[in-house]
């Protein structure tokens, strides 16, 4: 368990990823953390928002776009 909290410890301190320059220590350091946040963002605009939306063809028709829609509810969400 004290291995755990230590390697996520290691991830505050910018000079724990080896770079010799500030850009190699910001990168090591942040990358995590904003591929975190746009995934979050990404996952509740799906959850929260619209789901998938279907993109339909001109010539369908209403009972066409009505099957596609219920094959997506019951598929996807």
């Amino acid at each position: 368990m004290d291995k755990l909290f230590t390697a996520f410890g290691d991830m505050k301190d910018p000079r724990a990823g080896g770079g010799d320059s500030f850009c190699d220590r910001l990168n090591c350091s942040f990358t995590v953390y904003v591929l975190a946040i746009f995934s979050i963002l990404v996952t509740t605009r799906v959850y929260v928002g619209d789901q998938v939306s279907c993109w339909c063809p001109s010539h369908f028709t209403d009972s066409h776009v009505e099957y596609t829609n219920k094959v997506r509810e019951r598929t996807y969400v």
